[in-house]
């Protein structure tokens, strides 16, 4: 199941906490659009403005409360969230530029652990395979590594607790400028010129810090 943002509150009606039952089905792909940026105006057409950061706060926050819900649910004994980023839009780091973001959370998680060993897409198909007792879906996922260096024997039910977001007011002119004329219809319709304005705006790539003598 595959859903934007503002139907992920529908999406998990199904976490019934007053009778104690998990209805949620076995896998759901949720996916929070906003990631991908928006018009600085498309969410309050008279202001105040958001810039792409305040995009991804909101993705962030979307994520939060979601773990959050399903943490104070009866499916929390029995599930395992994976996040990632579907695409990494604001250009290359200082390792890797094929490297993204990557989440376990779940009481059966590893709470602070950092895994060494490379992991892509098909270890997190993999994993999922192997929870729901599947076969590999194809040789990709086959020959991936899986994730099982990132779960434990001993879980930790502790409800997790969403804390508010300082989300970010101030907007860039460069994001103002360069958004007027990109097309955020459905996530990627511009990406060229999007990559090109989140960089602008946030200043990226960064300088590295002069070092005293």
């Amino acid at each position: 199941m595959c859903v934007p943002l503002r139907g992920s509150a529908a999406a998990l009606q199904r976490v019934d906490r007053a009778q104690d039952v998990c209805r949620l089905p076995s896998y759901v792909d949720l996916f929070y659009p906003n990631d991908h940026g928006g018009g600085a105006f498309d969410i309050n057409p008279n202001g105040p403005a958001w810039s792409y950061k305040r995009f991804v706060q909101d993705n962030d926050a979307a994520l939060g409360m979601t773990v959050e819900l399903i943490s104070r649910s009866p499916c929390w004994k029995d599930t395992v969230i994976f996040v990632v980023e579907d695409d990494p839009q604001n250009g290359l780091d200082h390792v890797d530029g094929y490297r993204s973001v990557f989440l376990a959370i779940g009481p059966w998680v590893k709470r602070e652990f950092v895994m060494k060993q490379h992991i892509s897409l098909a270890s997190i198909f993999k994993t999922v395979d192997l929870i729901l007792g599947l076969p590999p879906l194809n040789q990709y996922d086959a020959a991936a590594t899986d994730l099982r260096d990132l779960f434990t024997d001993k879980p930790d039910f502790r409800p997790y607790n969403f804390k508010s977001i300082q989300y970010a007011s101030k907007v860039s002119p460069e994001w103002l400028a360069l958004t007027r004329d990109i097309d955020f219809s459905h996530p990627d319709a511009d990406e060229v010129k999007l990559r090109a304005a989140i960089l602008k705006s946030e200043g990226l790539p960064r300088q590295p810090a002069l070092s005293k003598k």
